[in-house]
């Protein structure tokens, strides 16, 4: 708390305030919670999210293809800006979880 309480007294022009959804620890990506700190200084822990226009995005329910583990259905797209991941039930039984941005995924017209 002390060495808080000098950032923001030493902040010249701006002070921001930030928490990760997600961490890598030991190779997992883990879901975190805020600080009960950040809770007690009445900050307001609004979520915002980046949008990346290049990358195409997928909704839960929608066909998809993959090359190697071909057609699927997205069950849940967890949205963290250029690493977001997507996790893929898959015709083979098979259920994936993938990082959009190396997965080479394409959309699948009914």
């Amino acid at each position: 708390r002390r060495l808080f309480f000098v950032g923001i007294t030493r902040a010249k022009e701006g002070l921001s305030i930030s928490c990760a959804r997600y961490r890598t620890i030991r190779g997992q990506m883990l879901r975190t919670i805020p600080s009960q700190f950040l809770y007690e200084l009445g900050i307001d822990l609004t979520e915002t999210t980046n949008v990346i226009a290049s990358a195409p995005q997928f909704a839960a329910g929608q066909l998809v293809q993959h090359n190697s583990f071909g057609i699927g259905r997205v069950k849940e797209l967890i949205d963290m800006g250029e690493n977001s991941i997507v996790v893929i039930r898959f015709n083979t039984g098979q259920t994936r979880t993938l990082m959009l941005k190396y997965a080479r995924l394409s959309k699948v017209d009914t």
